[in-house]
């Protein structure tokens, strides 16, 4: 790398850059790609005549270093998530068809909807259910928009008595009575903790027929729906990265934030069909 190029990438990742870009400047005339944030490179490191004492350089970053340790960390793991997140949209390509198909599957909103929310979710995880609010309000605003629940439970013990499976055994249970939607926002708003009699009271209070249900929950068909759901969050990544994981217009977003709405909306928005 010239030093040209070493000042430049100083630069960005010293200062934190979102998402951990990195400019490696061109010899020559050739333009630099433009850097995805809002905290300008310097002119005097974008220009020909550049600083040419490279020592004073390292010195000034080395003190910006010490001085913000946890910037640098920062950046550091953005640029890890931001790569696991390019990982997880390349390998969901090939899925997205099947994970948007509304046919035997759970959906909130219209079947017809210009835009799919893809959610890998876990009834026991609570950042899902801190960010379920968010995709009410999504949808509230927005009749274009549906919702589309995957089930992902990996936060249960794998035990008979797994409660993360059993959650999800039921919202299919629940879905093939067509009583998900009232099912799953119960669930999803309830604070208790999930056992197989508050999952079961949450089910008579929608109307479900328990007799019917207590047999769904133990069939073939609801395992094989719960295995297929699993084994593609399996493939592309998910599992992996966690839960909830968001798929949208093939853009991928992990976990629940402050701006998740925000994110949220704007991946709606490029996800839109336009024409």
């Amino acid at each position: 790398m010239s030093f040209k190029a070493f000042i430049v990438t100083v630069f960005v990742f010293a200062a934190g850059l979102g998402a951990g870009y990195f400019i490696f400047a061109a010899e020559g005339n050739v333009p630099m790609p433009a850097v995805q944030t809002a905290v300008a490179v310097p002119a005097s490191v974008q220009s020909e005549a550049i600083i040419t004492d490279e020592a004073a350089v390292r010195r000034i970053v080395e003190a910006y270093i010490k001085e913000n340790p946890v910037v640098i960390m920062q950046s550091v793991n953005d640029f890890q998530q931001n790569g696991q997140l390019r990982q997880i949209e390349a390998r969901a390509e090939p899925y997205l068809a099947v994970l948007q198909k509304t046919e035997g599957s759970a959906v909130v909103g219209a079947d017809s909807a210009q835009v799919k929310i893809i959610e890998f979710f876990d009834y026991q995880c609570p950042h899902c259910k801190a960010n379920y609010g968010v995709l009410q309000q999504l949808l509230a605003e927005d009749s274009s928009v549906a919702l589309m629940p995957k089930y992902l439970p990996i936060l249960g013990d794998g035990s008979d008595n797994d409660m993360s499976l059993y959650g999800a055994r039921a919202a299919e249970a629940a879905r093939l009575q067509g009583k998900f939607v009232p099912f799953h926002e119960a669930l999803m708003q309830s604070q208790l903790p999930l056992s197989r009699e508050s999952v079961e009271a949450v089910a008579l209070r929608v109307g479900i027929d328990i007799i019917r249900f207590n047999h769904d929950v133990r069939s073939e068909q609801v395992a094989e729906a719960i295995a297929a759901s699993r084994a593609i969050a399996d493939e592309i990544g998910i599992s992996q990265a966690g839960t909830p994981g968001y798929i949208v217009g093939g853009k991928v977003m992990i976990g629940a934030a402050p701006d998740s709405y925000d994110r949220l909306k704007a991946m709606i928005e490029a996800a839109r069909p336009t024409g």
